[in-house]
């Protein structure tokens, strides 16, 4: 197939394992879509992740660390064109003709720490550092504030953990490759090519990526809604920090009395404005704790947790618990979330 084709069959369909139909679908069910009204559009075609459009193409050097650990570097480009992640390999020539001018920024690729023969590959969105003859660094004209999101902070965590009744168990679980799975708009992309091995070798990538100053934002939009929609089925209490996610699950003999003390909490976070900003970090504001400091959500309390214990096949310990993993997985599994299994750790007290 052309590589215009690909590219134009990109713009059509991103083909992140989000399924934008299904969001849509229990968006609206829930009564989120009001809130979410552009993410499953954003899921089909791409996020505007504010990159601003390139007049004049701008290649600077790769780091001489991207020579030193070429093997590596080579592996990691090779995954991604294999995950259809980027377009390519182009020339200089053959970008231009399919996005116009354009800008890569500098690579560099570093050992994992702790973690023999493992690499991360670092995108320098913020070269150059000062702007030289009218070039400006990617970075420089995104206002990450305009792409707030909810933030599992120490405090959110810390008060979810001491609210839980007695004999409740937490889990945690990690979104694999998170910030990749976001697809970019087309209008992006001129500002995320990336320069490969070669002098005249080059890729357009497709995807939200590490360093981008909107990146977390674009990807906690959809990590806000999941939330939700994980809320509005009756899972929680839950938190999350960008990908990573905190499940905890109460016995059933609670619930009631939980689901009393969410409805108190939701009564003090209205009564104290519902859903503040705080730059990039939306937040909940509850009641006046000992220490003079107000309480700190990271969701409205509004939805109440549901008893799933008879909603399919479990063990009888599985059974004394609101919900299990497998009804993580059976929403997960209808919206596309793609777990990092490997990472899971296990419901236990």
């Amino acid at each position: 197939m052309e590589l215009s084709d690909v590219l134009e069959r990109t713009k059509l369909n991103a083909g992140s394992p989000y399924k934008p139909a299904a969001w849509k679908q229990l968006l609206e069910q829930a009564g989120l879509l009001k809130h979410y009204p552009h993410l499953p559009d954003q899921l089909q075609l791409g996020f505007d992740a504010g990159i601003r459009p390139i007049h004049q193409t701008f290649i600077p050097p790769n780091n001489s660390s991207t020579s030193e650990y070429l093997s590596e570097f080579k592996h990691i480009i090779e995954t991604e064109f294999k995950q259809s992640r980027y377009i390519g390999p182009l020339s200089r020539s053959e970008v231009e003709n399919l996005v116009g001018p354009f800008q890569t920024s500098p690579f560099s690729i570093i050992p994992k720490p702790g973690k023999p023969g493992k690499f991360h590959l670092i995108q320098n969105l913020s070269y150059p550092h000062v702007p030289h003859n009218q070039i400006y660094s990617i970075n420089s004209t995104i206002d990450s504030n305009h792409y707030p999101c909810t933030w599992g902070t120490f405090s959110v965590i810390s008060l979810l953990i001491w609210q839980l009744p007695p004999g409740s168990q937490a889990a945690v679980r990690d979104v694999k490759e998170a910030y990749r799975t976001i697809p970019l708009h087309p209008s992006q992309w001129a500002g995320l090519v990336v320069h490969l091995d070669k002098d005249d070798s080059f890729a357009i990538d497709t995807r939200n990526c590490f360093g981008l100053a909107s990146s977390g934002g674009c990807y906690g939009i959809i990590s806000d809604a999941g939330a939700q929609l994980m809320r509005e089925w009756g899972i929680g209490p839950l938190s999350k920090w960008v990908d990573d996610h905190f499940y905890a699950r109460i016995l059933r003999k609670y619930l009631q009395k939980v689901n009393e003390q969410r409805w108190e909490t939701a009564l003090r976070i209205e009564a104290n404005g519902g859903q503040l900003q705080d730059g990039g970090c939306l937040w909940f504001k509850g009641g006046l704790m000992p220490n003079d400091r107000h309480e700190e959500f990271d969701e409205d309390h509004s939805a109440p947790l549901h008893d799933s214990s008879k909603c399919t096949p479990r063990s009888e310990e599985e059974q004394q618990y609101n919900y299990s993993m497998s009804d993580i997985n059976d929403l997960s599994d209808e919206l596309g979330i793609p777990w990092e299994t490997d990472k899971d750790i296990p419901f236990s007290e």
